[in-house]
């Protein structure tokens, strides 16, 4: 499930989310958040795009990160779209050639860092899922709704490196909030006893918008 939910975002960047959504609404780009939050599900079968039989096309990956290795899981990154007439496109209207230059240079104002090779990607600068796998980064309080809902996943993924749907071992992860009281679930999220998570309610969520296909999701 592909969600743009900000309580799932870790504070320091859903700030800074924030902030850069109203730079881009005062200069009425059409442009609006697709991906914050992601499962670390959901990121080993971007993984698997170009790399295992019959998923995509051979050589064609969609991301370089396996579960966990990539900011999204950990709630310091998005994702933004061009959003008009109707539908996503990874293409700024007519083509524009500085659409995503104009998109960037808000989000660098707001304190995020953008990808040129995945332009629709800003993420929090300071923070980097490798290190903090590797043990060398520590991982930053938050608050309650970014916790509950990454201390639930990291629970049900497990310590210890696991195979996904296509038998790919994808990497285990710590459960970091040991030395933390667990966080309380927050009001305006529910609990999903089957995949152990926590999701915003629907009214925040875009479970049910449409996805678009797209070349490069970090």
């Amino acid at each position: 499930m592909r969600t743009s939910a900000t309580p799932l975002l870790h504070p320091d960047f859903r700030a800074r989310s924030l902030d850069l959504a109203k730079r881009v609404e005062n200069a009425h780009l059409p442009i609006m958040r697709y991906e914050g939050w992601r499962d670390p599900a959901r990121q080993a079968d971007l993984w698997a795009f170009g790399r295992v039989s019959g998923i995509g096309t051979p050589g064609h990956h969609k991301t370089f990160e396996m579960a966990w290795q990539s900011s999204h899981q950990w709630g310091f990154a998005e994702d933004w779209v061009w959003w008009f007439n109707g539908a996503w496109s990874w293409t700024p209207p007519g083509n524009a050639v500085d659409g995503w230059d104009l998109f960037h240079s808000f989000a660098t104002a707001a304190g995020l860092q953008f990808l040129r090779f995945e332009q629709p990607h800003v993420q929090l600068p300071s923070f980097n899922a490798r290190r903090l796998l590797a043990g060398t980064d520590s991982l930053p309080p938050g608050d309650a709704s970014w916790q509950a809902n990454l201390e639930a996943t990291m629970t049900l993924w497990g310590p210890l490196p696991r195979k996904d749907r296509y038998g790919i071992e994808q990497p285990g992860v710590p459960n970091l909030f040991d030395g933390r009281p667990a966080a309380p679930i927050p009001p305006e999220m529910v609990y999903d006893e089957e995949r152990g998570l926590c999701l915003a309610s629907l009214s925040e969520s875009d479970e049910d918008a449409p996805d678009v296909a797209s070349p490069q999701e970090a």
